[in-house]
């Protein structure tokens, strides 16, 4: 039965994080209409690095455990974020000739990453005490 709750908060969280991205995504080109910049992967990838950075602190500090751990992490954010829609959205602009904003986007998309996860882990380890 654990085994049975832990697949089904991943499936949960997963299908939620699905949801927010293409949400995000849909309010991007109502936002910016006629893009051809891929600024909702853009921003769903940013946001779920901060809040991964933010989560993964929380599981360190014991206030997210087991299956609601896995329901945050490896679910939403998991289907939040994705390595492989940014790989071929940064080709397609290429391919279109749109070559500094494709480098642009994988450069932006990298260390806003990065960033934004390092500065989640800092709010959830001055949240939590833990470093």
């Amino acid at each position: 039965m654990e085994h049975l709750i832990t697949y089904l908060s991943i499936a949960f969280g997963g299908a939620l994080g699905a949801v927010l991205r293409f949400l995000i995504a849909q309010g991007s080109l109502k936002l910016i209409p006629g893009q051809t910049f891929p600024y909702g992967t853009l921003a769903a990838n940013l946001l779920g690095s901060l809040i991964l950075g933010f989560l993964f602190v929380l599981g360190k500090a014991q206030w997210l455990t087991g299956a609601h751990r896995l329901f945050w992490t490896t679910g939403m954010m998991g289907a939040l974020t994705t390595f492989s829609t940014f790989a071929v959205e940064g080709i397609l602009l290429m391919q279109g000739g749109q070559w500094k904003p494709a480098v642009f986007y994988w450069i932006l998309s990298v260390s806003g990453g990065v960033l934004l996860a390092f500065l989640g882990y800092q709010l959830g380890s001055r949240i939590t005490g833990t470093h």
